[in-house]
């Protein structure tokens, strides 16, 4: 019922309503591996209730996330099949969507928020650069009670432009939203993009 593809390393997996991920060889189709997705037992991690996994993400770093609507467990593991974060989104997600490091998740559903999260902790990414995208992107729940930093609907879909520009927000009211990022943010991220092809040096 959901697939996520990385054509750079060669790998697509896919999310299963019996609750497993399957991990493939892209060209080939050649079966890697399969991973349960559910709830364990915090001793063993062994899996004792299989949930459907209604959306996937694969990254770049070889981490795998994992979401069930069923009970809103958001999970991340290792290529290789090792649980290294999960958590409760106190909600009903619609959508997730990797940063452009693939550092980051961000995810939008029935509380009209988008959060943002470190891909292998599943923490709030409310500290670093990207504190500055927007007050209402940051990861920041406890603001939540202040209907400013609210959509007015559900949030059905998210996507990032180029360098992180602008993030689109499709609501299910039917409205896009678009966000941007503030001058301070895209300087440090074009000096940061300087010192890593050394034309820049750290200050």
């Amino acid at each position: 019922i959901s697939i996520a593809v990385n054509s750079e390393y060669d790998l697509i997996c896919s999310g299963s309503e019996d609750g497993t991920i399957i991990l493939y060889s892209l060209r080939q189709g050649l079966y890697i591996r399969s991973i349960l997705f559910g709830i364990s037992n915090d001793m063993n991690n062994h899996v004792t209730i299989k949930l459907p996994v209604h959306l996937l993400r694969l990254t770049k770093n070889f981490h795998i996330v994992g979401y069930s609507q069923y009970n809103n467990i958001l999970c991340t593991y290792t290529i290789n099949g090792k649980l290294l974060s999960k958590i409760d989104t106190n909600e009903r997600l619609f959508t997730i969507l990797l940063s452009e490091d693939h550092n980051v998740l961000l995810s939008g559903g029935e509380r009209c928020l988008v959060v943002m999260r470190w891909v292998d902790s599943l923490m709030l990414a409310n500290t670093g650069p990207r504190k500055s995208f927007d007050t209402i992107i940051d990861g920041y729940i406890e603001k939540a009670a202040n209907d400013n930093y609210r959509f007015q609907s559900s949030i059905r879909s998210l996507y990032l432009t180029n360098n992180e520009r602008l993030l689109i927000v499709g609501l299910e009211s039917g409205e896009i939203r678009i966000l941007a990022q503030d001058s301070e943010y895209l300087r440090r991220r074009l000096h940061r993009k300087l010192i890593d092809i050394g034309i820049a040096e750290i200050r």
